[in-house]
């Protein structure tokens, strides 16, 4: 028998064992014709085909699916596989999977397995199409930020998508936040492309915030954007109010504490107040201290406080006259040990100041190296006085005459005076700036540095012109290596100022001012301000505020305003 005839009498016999006929199993064949969206925002329906499987044994069909072709190909953990058991009860199968992310594509496969054998259709890729983003783009105004972002993809041809929650979520420390978290949620119902915003009120100052918007239909976990991050400045928010409306006090701070004291209660200024107001930050509540009772005067507006040491001292100004006049200018200045005695006593008659420092109203003060700098102000006689003296309260003699302050004007640097000026302190040296004479307000700021030794006396140098308008009755306080100046009014009478402005010595000219954040109480004039622990606090005084009746009215304010400076990240 030939070799020919033997082999395939051999290949007959071998098929018979196999029991099937190899060219059914070579094109039993799966194809997938069939991904696309569901109505339900976030499903997928899939529909698989099974060929040429005649007279085959199907065990097992199905799906699977990866967020990328190399997963899919190669079968990684990231596959995901649909077993749907047996085989299909016609040639055609279909599901719907859920859990994809709106604008990511992911890739599919049909599979099917008989009788040892598994066969797969080619590879689709798909993707919802729903994109949501998060603009970069931040509003940020005080404590409020408003965030926005967008949906497309919603109205796709044949597909009735519908969102029933949507919103943003927001963390300050998570940088994915999640659902539920901090969540902002829109009642209606969202069905068209386009942009949708949020305004985010009462954040904290100077804090870095994370946020993503979200889609989340029926019964489906949330689909989220990208992290927008976004920092907060400085700003301003309420504090405790006074008990009544006060202007034209004085005001300093001392033991982390601000003390106020004076001030006119009513618009005529003939009731004042004698109270020692003390505000306590920690508690955020105001206190009272002893009345003032320093000597034959006990009130008056248009005074000076200052804090040396453990001890609080208020001065000059105006007081009542027996007749009721307003225009009983003073010299005199009392003290008190808030921690100590905790009474008025006025200075004894070795520390007074002597007549050469001259009686004055509106005057300003700062303290450098445990010396209080008195000067400028005007007199009896409303003369703008730019006189400046230092007051050592411990060593003789206890008053000596400074420089006095000169003014600059765009056009000249003038030796006069100026009163209803601003004054602080930052290291080891004062700023004065503002004020006005009689028919004109200024804009320019003076650094004084003190004597060196006992007989010296210190010198003034001009600094630089605050870019706001010129003004007078504004409020100053300083924060660590920073001044900060603003409100007050242009001319009598005027709307007055709510800017607000950032000194920084250490520059020089237009660079050393950057406006900060508005003030946002009314715009004011003859307000108290001072700083403590870090923070600033502005208060009382007068603002015009518009009736009923179109008419602006003089009010009279108990408000009291925190402000938090810019911190460097």
């Amino acid at each position: 028998m030939s070799k020919k005839v033997i082999f395939g009498l051999l290949l007959v016999s071998l098929l018979g064992c196999l029991g099937r006929d190899v060219n059914v199993l070579e094109f039993f064949e799966v194809k997938l014709p069939g991904v696309d969206a569901s109505a339900e925002l976030g499903f997928i329906e899939l529909s698989g085909l099974l060929e040429k499987a005649i007279d085959i044994q199907i065990e097992e069909h199905g799906f699977v699916w990866a967020p990328t072709v190399e997963a899919l190909e190669n079968r990684t953990e990231e596959a995901r596989w649909i077993r749907l058991p047996g085989a299909p009860a016609n040639v055609q199968f279909d599901t719907t999977v859920s859990g994809f992310e709106l604008d990511r594509t992911y890739y599919f496969q049909a599979y099917a397995e008989g009788e040892g054998r598994r066969a797969f259709s080619a590879i689709r890729s798909f993707s919802l199409g729903i994109n949501l983003k998060i603009s970069r783009a931040v509003y940020i105004d005080n404590d409020t930020a408003v965030i926005s972002a967008s949906v497309s993809g919603l109205q796709q041809t044949g597909i009735n998508i519908s969102v029933s929650e949507y919103g943003f979520v927001l963390s300050d420390s998570e940088v994915f936040p999640e659902y539920q978290v901090n969540l902002t949620t829109f009642d209606n119902t969202l069905n068209d492309d386009g942009p949708f915003e949020e305004i985010l009120t009462g954040l904290d100052f100077n804090k870095r915030y994370y946020a993503r918007a979200y889609l989340k239909p029926e019964g489906l976990p949330p689909f989220y954007s990208d992290t927008l991050s976004f920092r907060m400045a400085d700003g301003w928010k309420n504090g405790k109010e006074l008990s009544n409306g006060l202007f034209n006090a004085s005001s300093a701070d001392l033991g982390g504490k601000g003390y106020v004291v004076f001030g006119c209660l009513e618009e005529s200024c003939v009731s004042r107040s004698t109270q020692l107001l003390i505000y306590d930050p920690e508690q955020g509540e105001w206190g009272t201290g002893p009345p003032f009772e320093g000597g034959a005067v006990q009130d008056r507006y248009g005074a000076v406080a200052f804090a040396i040491g453990d001890t609080l001292y208020a001065g000059f100004g105006v007081a009542p006259t027996p007749n009721g006049s307003s225009t009983n200018i003073q010299r005199q200045i009392s003290w008190i040990a808030p921690n100590g005695s905790n009474t008025w006593i006025e200075l004894n008659p070795e520390r007074r100041p002597p007549n050469d420092v001259g009686r004055r109203q509106g005057a300003v003060a700062f303290v450098l190296k445990g010396k209080a700098y008195i000067g400028t102000g005007k007199d009896n006689d409303g003369q703008a006085l730019n006189d400046f003296w230092q007051f050592d309260p411990d060593t003789p003699p206890y008053w000596k005459q400074m420089p006095s302050l000169p003014r600059r004007t765009p056009t000249a640097t003038e030796d006069k005076g100026r009163f209803n000026a601003v004054a602080f302190t930052i290291e080891d040296k004062g700023y004065v700036g503002s004020g006005a004479d009689i028919a004109r307000a200024f804009q320019d700021f003076w650094e004084f540095t003190p004597p060196g030794t006992s007989d010296t006396s210190g010198h003034w140098q001009w600094h630089s012109m605050c870019p706001g308008s010129p003004r007078f009755d504004a409020t100053a306080f300083a924060i660590g290596k920073k001044g900060y100046f603003g409100g007050g009014q242009v001319f009598d009478n005027s709307l007055y100022l709510e800017d607000f402005w950032e000194f920084d010595p250490s520059k020089s000219g237009a660079d050393a001012w950057k406006e900060a954040s508005r003030f946002r109480g009314k715009g004011r004039a003859r307000a108290f301000g001072f700083a403590v622990n870090g923070k600033g606090y502005v208060g009382g005084g007068t603002a015009y505020v518009l009736e009923e009746n179109n008419f602006f009215d003089l009010k009279i304010l108990s408000d009291l305003w925190i402000y938090t400076p810019l911190q460097l990240q």
